[in-house]
């Protein structure tokens, strides 16, 4: 009889458990998902969209999703002439661990690639986050977008299989969305190597 209650007991607190962290992943997930259409869109104050920031990290703090929203905040916050520095290393910081918590996200490495190019670091960690991002990603518009904008501004220090790389996303970037890929090759023509090594460059 004890021995049946002491089962029964300890089987209600495994299901207890179990229904609530159903609830906090849940939760967690709504509220990651609310922060990430947020920042989408900005349709919400930067400095608000950090609060709901603490209380996901409250619910779930190895949740991926928190790191690459931090990641993003602090990118937006770096516009700031006077944050600039800080924000970008607590951004760099905070997408290396969403990374290594789920280093199968295009966004996420995309992200890096975005960071990377603020901070004006072309090197292995950049190059490594532009392989990633167009593997995993190949034919998601935005990393598209973030991988030719980023790949142009490194373009006279890339290495000619990560020039080839960033051409490679120009040509599935144009079958969905020519007019914003064509815009942004404009705007890195001067950046551009001489005609002779790349078709990018102006002949």
């Amino acid at each position: 009889m004890l021995h049946s209650k002491a089962v029964l007991w300890l089987s209600g607190v495994i299901l207890g458990f179990l229904i609530l962290s159903a609830l906090r992943i849940g939760v967690a997930d709504l509220l990651s998902n609310v922060i990430k259409d947020e920042l989408s869109d900005l349709i919400v104050p930067v400095d608000e969209i950090a609060g709901e920031l603490k209380l996901l990290k409250l619910i779930s703090p190895a949740n991926p999703d928190l790191y690459e929203s931090l990641a993003r905040v602090a990118l937006i916050k770096s516009a700031q002439p006077a944050l600039r520095d800080q924000q970008l290393t607590l951004a760099l910081d905070a997408i290396c661990q969403s990374i290594r918590l789920r280093p199968v996200s295009p966004y996420s490495w995309a992200t890096l690639l975005l960071i990377k190019r603020e901070r004006h670091e072309y090197d292995e960690q950049f190059r490594q986050a532009l392989e990633r991002a167009t593997t995993l990603g190949p034919w998601e518009p935005a990393v598209q977008l973030v991988v030719n904008d980023a790949g142009l501004s490194a373009w006279p220090l890339l290495p000619l299989p990560d020039q080839k790389r960033v051409e490679e996303n120009m040509v599935r970037g144009m079958k969905r969305q020519a007019a914003q890929i064509l815009a942004q090759v404009q705007s890195h023509m001067k950046d551009c190597r001489p005609a002779s090594e790349s078709s990018l460059c102006p002949k």
